[in-house]
């Protein structure tokens, strides 16, 4: 990536994911991008298709993604949700 990751900016997404998502089983979703956590609640992932985010304990994360478009697309719904009222 060209740029340092916002992860506070994905912490955000994903509590607006959940408060104002569609839950369906242990995953909630909401334009596109999909969020859960682990049992303990340490991790946190937050997904579309392509991308998929984890989030770990003291805000250290990973990134898996096939290809930079992908990447593009996930980054832009995430600040599409985070800027949205």
């Amino acid at each position: 990536m060209d740029k340092k990751f916002d992860v506070a900016q994905a912490l955000r997404v994903i509590a607006k994911v959940v408060s104002k998502g569609e839950k369906k089983d242990d995953e909630y979703s909401l334009h596109g991008l999909c969020a859960s956590e682990d049992f303990d609640g340490y991790r946190v992932y937050l997904h579309d298709d392509y991308v998929k985010l984890s989030v770990d304990f003291h805000n250290t994360y990973t990134l898996d993604f096939s290809n930079r478009a992908a990447l593009e697309l996930f980054l832009s719904k995430i600040h599409d949700i985070d800027t949205a009222e």
